[in-house]
């Protein structure tokens, strides 16, 4: 009983992340370029990596958090989720933000940043895809 149950539990944690497509991710980021990855709670969107992106967030100066910007819900490339941009710095490319919420431009679905990524409104119940992040010396290493 305890096999089948430890098994289910493994399981699920697995399904978790299934809907976002698998892309290759094994990307370098100078922070010392990105002063504003030094403030916690503080984020950039690089719309070019990942699937549908990574939004990359500062929980503290020695921790980070990367996720893909792809909507586990909707899974297309175009339903990322977004948060509100800091227009003055933000481009095509990189979208700055000072805050923790996303949101689907699909759905509608919410997501909380700290603690995971989680669903916290919406249509989805599963978390946004998330990379590995090493710290090493002034750069992030954002891999899978």
């Amino acid at each position: 009983m305890a096999a089948l149950t430890l098994q289910t539990m493994i399981a699920c944690s697995k399904d978790q992340n299934q809907f976002v497509p698998y892309v290759q991710v094994s990307q370098y980021i100078n922070i010392n370029l990105y002063n504003h990855l030094t403030i916690p709670g503080n984020s950039i969107t690089f719309t070019q990596i990942g699937y549908a992106g990574i939004i990359v967030m500062c929980v503290n100066p020695s921790q980070y958090y990367a996720f893909d910007a792809c909507c586990p819900y909707e899974t297309l490339p175009t339903c990322s989720v977004g948060l509100d941009p800091i227009k003055s710095l933000s481009s095509v490319d990189m979208i700055f933000s000072s805050s923790v919420w996303g949101k689907c431009k699909c759905c509608g679905s919410e997501y909380s940043l700290f603690g995971g990524g989680y669903a916290t409104k919406g249509p989805s119940s599963h978390v946004l895809q998330q990379y590995q992040v090493s710290l090493i010396g002034g750069m992030l290493w954002i891999h899978n």
